[in-house]
């Protein structure tokens, strides 16, 4: 029962946030090679530790949250692959998704996996 609540607000959070903060987005798709037109939201990761020659410091990683439904192709899961592009409609920036030392290009940004937070690099400012 507390698991059927917990996953029912989860959902219902998922949607409030992609209604009410949710951007319109082209995401090309290397893999498969075809666009979908989506929304996300913008998030941010913060990396323990990046190394840049002999300085060691922490990051930022900019990511996008998008829905986890659209990235299903003929009935299966398709996940984010490195090299896959975001572009924001509105402003026409550009970014491409990253793939970074020891960790996925993307991850499910739930417990109930309604949602995948992508890691980018920003291409055009």
């Amino acid at each position: 029962m507390i698991i059927n609540i917990l996953a029912n607000a989860a959902a219902w959070l998922h949607r409030e946030r992609h209604a009410r903060a949710g951007v319109a987005l082209r995401y090309n798709r290397i893999a498969v090679a075809g666009v979908i037109a989506l929304y996300g939201t913008r998030g941010r990761t913060d990396a323990d530790q990046l190394q840049l020659g002999e300085l060691v410091t922490g990051a930022v990683i900019d990511d996008w949250i998008l829905r986890a439904e659209d990235f299903i192709i003929a009935g299966s899961f398709v996940p984010p692959v490195a090299r896959d592009t975001i572009t924001e409609i509105a402003t026409n920036k550009v970014w491409e998704v990253l793939e970074l030392p020891g960790e996925p290009v993307w991850r499910y940004s739930d417990q109930y996996r309604n949602a995948v937070r992508v890691h980018v690099k920003e291409l055009s400012q």
